[in-house]
C-alpha cells in the first residue's frame, strides 16, 4: 500500500466508486477514485468522505512525500488529519 495515491490516481474511471475504507466504529472514511472538487485543497488528488455522528463531510485526499500516509482535509469541519495506508481496506463491493 506504500504507492496507493499512484494507484488512485492511475484507477480514476468516468464513475465516483468507493475504492478504500477506513472505519474506527466512531468514524469511517472512504476514499473514492474521483477527483477532488475543493477550491481551497490542491495537493491532495482525490475525494473523500468523513462520517462522524451520522453526518457526512466531504473532503480531499492524498499521500504525502514524508511517509505511508493518507492526508485527509474535510472542508466543512476544517480538520486535517493523517491516517497510515495500513488502516485503510480495499473496498470489495458496493
Amino acid at each position: 500500500m506504500r504507492y496507493l495515491a499512484l494507484a488512485l490516481l492511475l484507477s480514476l474511471p468516468a464513475f465516483a466508486d468507493p475504492i478504500y475504507r477506513f472505519d474506527s466504529g466512531e468514524m469511517s472514511v472512504t476514499l473514492y477514485n474521483d477527483k477532488c472538487e475543493s477550491k481551497i485543497v490542491k495537493n491532495l488528488p482525490i475525494r473523500a468522505v468523513m462520517i462522524e455522528g451520522g453526518v457526512a463531510y466531504e473532503g480531499c485526499a492524498g499521500e504525502v512525500s514524508w511517509g505511508p500516509v493518507i492526508l485527509i482535509f474535510i472542508d466543512k469541519k476544517g480538520t486535517v488529519g493523517a491516517l497510515p495506508n495500513s488502516v485503510f481496506t480495499p473496498v470489495k463491493s458496493i
